[in-house]
């Protein structure tokens, strides 16, 4: 009986491959292919079965891996499908229309709700009131990639120093410039206070000051 069995169990094994030619028995785990380039990709996954798409993605580099299906870690086996996602970038952004001889607070949201960022504030002598919006570049209305840096100039005059104390220095640069202010870095130590961040301020917030003017920053350092 058991000796039938064994035959039962061999000729019906034996059949399964015969009508299922295709199916290996050789498996992999499948590496992680995002962040590489797609050459870099299909030489990890060779013996594959790839499938590329492309889409946009703000946070990989053009021409680079943006996902893969199954995940990494996955066993698969030889000859098995694999959908690579190729990015595109981050993808295009509109500069919006009906900006100008708006408050710099009111531009500067309605530019990070369409993707795009102010990377420079150009104070510029003029009649309006102080910080307002006069000019935008790339034009309003104009077609870019999204995180594109925008260059705005606004009226010269007083405005008020932001709040930067507890901050880390690239947020404090990062409010600084796009307020119009220069930044003036000063280092010091507090063993008590979070390495890199705003100990002090001069001017401090709220004291109103020239757009353009500068603003010194002190950042906890290590000393030595």
């Amino acid at each position: 009986a058991a000796l039938s069995i064994a035959l039962v169990l061999l000729v019906g094994g034996a059949s399964y491959f015969i009508l299922n030619p295709n199916q290996s028995s050789v498996t992999r785990i499948l590496p992680n292919v995002v962040g590489l380039t797609e050459a870099q990709a299909r030489q990890e996954l060779a013996g594959l079965t790839i499938t590329i798409q492309r889409a946009p993605d703000p946070r990989i580099p053009r021409d680079r891996v943006s996902s893969q299906l199954p995940l990494a870690t996955i066993r698969v086996s030889e000859g098995s499908a694999v959908t690579l996602t190729i990015s595109d970038g981050p993808g295009d952004a509109t500069v919006p229309t009906g900006l100008l001889g708006k408050p710099l607070e009111e531009v500067r949201a309605a530019l990070t709700a369409a993707g795009l960022r102010v990377s420079r504030t150009i104070a510029v002598d003029s009649e309006q009131e102080p910080g307002i919006v006069l000019k935008i570049t790339p034009e309003p209305g104009s077609t870019v990639e999204a995180g594109t840096g925008v260059v705005l100039e606004i009226a010269s005059g007083n405005i008020s120093v932001p709040s930067l104390v507890g901050l880390n220095e690239i947020e404090a640069r990062t409010i600084l410039t796009q307020a119009g202010f220069l930044v003036k870095i000063v280092e010091a130590y507090d063993a008590n206070q979070v390495i890199g961040i705003v100990l002090a301020q001069a001017p401090t917030a709220g004291e109103v000051k020239l757009i353009g003017s500068s603003v010194t920053i002190t950042i906890n350092k290590t000393q030595g």
